[in-house]
């Protein structure tokens, strides 16, 4: 398996192009050229909108991961790790999008490697969610920049204020689920937080990349800081080297994600304006300010149980 240094390749494929003949990759947008514009990039993949060809005149849409770091990412290892860094990338997402069913967290339908130019390439193809991210909603707020798709979700929000809530009580739930099974995401931040639009703004939380299972016995290994770290909490960003033992990864994960969250979660809450008059809102500001001290120590369950006796 080889890994692609250069992502300029990647980002030509051909719209119609098949991968292993079940995925013919599309625009999510009318194209302004023959290739297809990825719906987004991240450090370490790329992801395509794709039809899953099923019959002859049935195809459902996907979307669709290559594993590929980018050339900044890369900067980061040496030449012989960066094979084994991808490949990390690779298991953990499949891994754990797999072996996760829950209504708010991104779904994986299948796994894969497909032939191109630089040997095999590593993908992974989930639900496709037609929907704008949170971090594309919050833009929106003092009209910085806005996509129609996000519009429609902001607007949604100013006329229904309850959403926030429902949205905060929904993604605490995911993470609960998670962290009962020991999971932990590492990269909780608006930019990974999907809202299906067509589904009463269901959030859905997505890119287990940097997610890591906590296992016993795990000796000296140790985990590469990486992700958004504006939404890290300050405990992480006192490691100079950029890296966590196996026990201090286990000492902050919990608290990493609900810091995440927390944060993400008040950012959602600004897009209201000082003058909305809801009686939960100012329980919630401080319950998720409060869950950002490390000294609080709070856990997601705790966290859900109270954000949820604030729905009417």
């Amino acid at each position: 398996m080889s890994y692609i240094a250069d992502r300029s390749r990647l980002l030509q494929l051909r719209e119609g192009a098949f991968i292993n003949h079940k995925y013919v990759l599309v625009s999510a947008t009318r194209p302004k050229n023959e290739y297809v514009v990825p719906l987004g990039e991240g450090g370490s993949s790329v992801v395509f909108l794709a039809y899953q060809v099923l019959l002859e005149q049935e195809v459902i849409p996907r979307a669709l991961k290559f594993f590929v770091l980018s050339a900044a990412l890369a900067q980061q290892y040496e030449e012989c790790q960066v094979q084994t860094a991808n490949t990390q990338n690779v298991r953990n997402e499949i891994i754990h999008l797999t072996s996760l069913q829950h209504t708010n967290i991104l779904r994986a339908t299948d796994a894969g490697t497909c032939e191109m130019e630089e040997g095999e390439v590593d993908f992974l193809v989930t639900d496709y969610i037609p929907g704008p991210t949170l971090n594309e909603v919050i833009a929106c707020h003092g009209a910085k920049r806005c996509t129609p798709a996000a519009e429609s979700v902001y607007q949604q929000i100013q006329q229904q204020p309850i959403l926030i809530l429902r949205m905060c009580d929904q993604i605490c739930s995911a993470i609960e689920y998670l962290h009962s099974r020991e999971i932990y995401h590492r990269d909780i931040a608006p930019k990974n937080i999907l809202i299906h639009s067509q589904e009463g703004c269901r959030p859905i939380l997505g890119d287990f990349t940097l997610g890591r299972q906590i296992h016993a016995g795990q000796g000296c290994d140790r985990t590469q800081l990486g992700g958004d770290m504006a939404y890290a909490p300050p405990a992480v960003h006192r490691h100079a080297d950029h890296t966590l033992s196996a026990h201090q990864y286990q000492q902050l994960a919990q608290y990493w994600d609900i810091y995440g969250f927390a944060k993400s979660m008040l950012e959602l809450d600004q897009l209201l304006s000082p003058n909305t008059d809801v009686a939960w809102r100012q329980p919630l500001r401080h319950y998720l300010r409060q869950a950002m001290k490390e000294e609080q120590a709070v856990s997601a369950t705790a966290l859900h149980r109270t954000i949820g006796s604030l729905i009417p």
